[in-house]
């Protein structure tokens, strides 16, 4: 059976079978990137501390306040991106594949990284940024 695909954020823990491959090079729709930066939450706590697993009871002790998000995409859109949305937790933006390459110090490669290096002007309201793209979910074993 074909694969199955689904646009959403890159990085599911799920592996195809060796020599199968999962996403997309460059010239294959990767000319434009798309991500999401995990903003910092106001109150200090890191949703991404395995110690902190975020519940619908404390959600909110992980939401970035008003200002975090408006400085985060003021700064991703001096940097030449473009905020498609933002939210509580974080901003979603997209550019050109060679300004994530040359803001974010990554190679960007298939598979995709896992993580981007945080410029220091985004690093006091940014927690994270991760790829989004397209996504393969593999049928069966």
């Amino acid at each position: 059976m074909a694969p199955q695909l689904w646009d959403g954020l890159a990085g599911n823990s799920y592996r195809p079978a060796k020599g199968a491959v999962p996403c997309r090079k460059r010239g294959e729709g990767m000319e434009t990137i798309q991500a999401y930066a995990a903003l910092r939450s106001a109150s200090g706590r890191s949703r991404f501390d395995p110690g902190a697993p975020v519940t619908t009871a404390n959600v909110k002790e992980f939401h970035a306040d008003p200002e975090t998000r408006t400085t985060a995409a003021r700064i991703l859109t001096a940097l030449g991106f473009t905020v498609t949305g933002s939210g509580p937790l974080g901003v979603s933006f997209s550019g050109p594949a060679d300004l994530f390459e040359r803001i974010f110090r990554v190679t960007l490669a298939c598979p995709p990284p896992a993580s981007l290096s945080i410029p220091d002007e985004l690093a006091p309201v940014v927690e994270r940024v991760s790829l989004a793209g397209e996504v393969t979910f593999w049928d069966g074993p």
